[in-house]
């Protein structure tokens, strides 16, 4: 169980992170600035596709952050009436 104190927390993948290390992702940045923009809302159900350059950081062994300026694609979930 986690403590108030604890920072929080966003789930990425099969894993979670403290939000202050997603964000150093410049993707994050990018969802963000698409977010504030009006393109889609907080709590919104997309999928996403993320494309990396193939010389990104998130990409190498061990990931690092993403430091590439990623193509980002939102679609509508199926069956939930979003366009």
């Amino acid at each position: 169980m986690r403590r108030r104190s604890d920072p929080p927390l966003i789930a990425v993948g099969d894993g979670s992170l403290p939000v202050a290390d997603y964000l150093r992702h410049n993707y994050a940045k990018k969802l963000r600035t698409l977010q504030l923009a009006g393109t889609f809302r907080a709590g919104e159900s997309r999928h996403v596709d993320i494309r990396h350059d193939g010389w990104c950081a998130l990409l190498r062994q061990p990931p690092g952050y993403c430091n590439c300026d990623p193509e980002i694609t939102l679609r509508p979930t199926v069956g939930t009436g979003d366009s």
